[in-house]
């Protein structure tokens, strides 16, 4: 079959491993338990401070202002490069929220990088971020430049094994990724009351 394809099957399944690969680096950055790949921002372990709901906001929701009390708890000097990451049923809540004033707190900046603005810094949508209930941590905020830090030792290989498995190839793909925070003080979780 490889010899007689019309298309470079050996081509296509690298490109599928890669996507696949690259799908679970990106859970692990998020939520990996450090065993065997990354460590995850959400993993209690990785040290990021968490910053509770204020004792106004009633419990199970977070309101504006702990989203600029949370952005703020974050040093002056990471604030540059800082921005957002929360899933898409948060952020359908945050763009529906108005300030005090009944201006909405979402602002679309079209000559900006992100096509978000919260607070005057981008959202980033993850949707492997936990949606807003009681006891989770559903927002995110920091300079991930200098909270996190990835290294490829080997990007994404294949070896092909036409032997082992008798009439059948057998493709072994491979890659060595390590990840974990290297500065939690400069980011911060949203945790829900």
């Amino acid at each position: 079959m490889l010899e007689d394809a019309s298309t470079n099957v050996e081509a296509w399944l690298f490109d599928k491993a890669s996507r696949a690969f690259r799908v679970q680096i990106s859970s692990a950055v998020l939520v990996g338990d450090g065993f065997g790949k990354p460590m995850g921002i959400l993993n209690p372990a990785a040290g990021i401070p968490i910053v509770e709901t204020a004792a106004a906001t009633p419990a199970g929701v977070f309101s504006w202002q702990d989203l600029v009390m949370m952005r703020w708890q974050v040093p002056l000097n990471f604030q540059d490069g800082g921005a957002y990451i929360m899933n898409a049923n948060t952020w359908a809540m945050c763009s529906t929220m108005s300030d005090a004033n009944g201006r909405p707190i979402m602002v679309a900046g079209p000559t900006e990088e992100a096509p978000f603005l919260l607070n005057g810094r981008p959202v980033v949508l993850n949707n492997l971020m936990p949606d807003v209930a009681a006891g989770a941590t559903p927002v995110a905020f920091g300079n991930w430049n200098q909270t996190y830090t990835i290294v490829n030792r080997r990007g994404v290989t294949v070896q092909n094994d036409p032997f082992s498995a008798g009439w059948c190839n057998l493709f072994k793909f491979d890659a060595r990724i390590g990840g974990t925070v290297v500065c939690p003080n400069a980011a911060r979780l949203l945790r829900i009351r």
